[in-house]
């Protein structure tokens, strides 16, 4: 099976005390999606299944102007099914989890005389199986935008400045053949957006990116949106290590620089042995670390709460600041937030390499 994870080499140094130090490093690994494909599902079609008249209901969002806020514009559209479609077979065949991804941009509803549910019938599944050779179907059903435009004054009189918000609404269905309904049905969302800043207003307003070109350039990302519901994806994370506090842990660093982590461990089991309770649980966080390398999550975990234990009856935790998915910055417990990824981590293992098995024989 192919290797689930792979580490970046370089590190930030982040000074706590005159003693030592806690440096950081991103890794990179596979995360599980959403949806588990049957080993036999190699081949898969992409198909353009948005109605030509959808119904779409969309609740409107908050339009009251903020502080400093001169202007403000929601405007509600549908994507460009063809170009999403295009986008969502590149996205799949990119990331070469099935040996062939065929595409049928073509609108399958655009001879629809009367509009009709999206879902597609058992006979259509078996018909697009049958013509494009494959063995199941990811079709696009649709496709919505938002799109919101706020020009602010900058502080100070020095101008304006104007952002564009694409919130974008992808909804795809996997469809297996002999089966009537969807397997599942995916309604994913994420969003782009746009800058730009002038002296005035109204100059702000004409050079701004049109809503034609946010509606193609918000097709063309919808089809990324998806994936990782639908494949398992590569997730970068961060790590810390400590790196001095003594010559053995200095010693021990020097071996991770070299890539040389089997050296690091022993050296850090060592220092575990001495009587210091701070060099303890400092040698404890990095054998964890190690181990989760090695994907032993289990030892991983144990490490953690050795070091958790050992800071609760002596010492205070580390506190980081770290970035949520949100784009806002946490003060969060370094030994618990890690605790926690382990455990998920841990979690997704079994899952992982069920979906990842295609790969055993290659």
């Amino acid at each position: 099976m192919k290797r689930i994870f792979r580490v970046c080499l370089f590190f930030i140094p982040i000074l706590l005390t005159s003693c030592y130090s806690l440096e950081q490093m991103p890794i990179e690994y596979m995360v599980p999606a959403d949806v588990s494909f049957p080993e036999q599902i190699r081949r898969i079609g992409v198909v353009n299944n948005v109605n030509n008249n959808p119904d779409n209901e969309i609740i409107l969002g908050d339009s009251t102007k903020r502080l400093l806020e001169v202007a403000r514009k929601v405007t509600y559209h549908d994507g460009e099914p063809k170009t999403a479609t295009q986008s969502l077979a590149e996205a799949i065949a990119e990331q070469n989890y099935f040996d062939v991804v065929v595409i049928c941009d073509s609108a399958l509803r655009a001879h629809d005389i009367h509009p009709r549910e999206t879902t597609l019938s058992r006979t259509e599944i078996n018909d697009l199986t049958s013509e494009l050779n494959v063995d199941a179907i990811i079709a696009l059903e649709n496709i919505q935008i938002k799109i919101q435009r706020i020009i602010t004054m900058i502080p100070g009189g020095n101008g304006f400045w104007g952002t564009v918000d694409a919130i974008i609404i992808p909804s795809v269905a996997l469809y297996l053949p002999q089966r009537t309904g969807p397997l599942v049905r995916i309604n994913a969302k994420d969003s782009i957006f746009w800058e730009k800043d002038s002296y005035s207003e109204v100059r702000l307003m004409s050079s701004m990116i049109s809503d034609d070109q946010v509606i193609k350039e918000a097709s063309e990302y919808a089809g990324n949106i998806p994936i990782k519901y639908l494949l398992p994806y590569w997730k970068t994370s961060t790590r810390f290590i400590y790196s001095t506090g003594s010559p053995d842990m200095r010693d021990a660093h020097i071996y991770v620089k070299e890539n040389d982590w089997d050296k690091a461990a022993e050296i850090w089991k060592r220092v575990y042995e001495t009587k210091s309770e701070k060099k303890k649980m400092h040698a404890a966080v990095n054998l964890s670390v190690y181990y989760e390398l090695n994907d032993d999550f289990n030892e991983a975990i144990s490490w953690i709460n050795k070091a958790i234990e050992l800071s609760e009856n002596n010492l205070k935790y580390e506190t980081i600041f770290i970035g949520d998915e949100s784009g806002s910055v946490l003060n969060k417990n370094l030994y618990l937030y890690y605790q926690k990824q382990l455990t998920e981590r841990k979690e997704a293992d079994a899952k992982i390499k069920m979906q990842m098995n295609r790969f055993e024989e290659e």
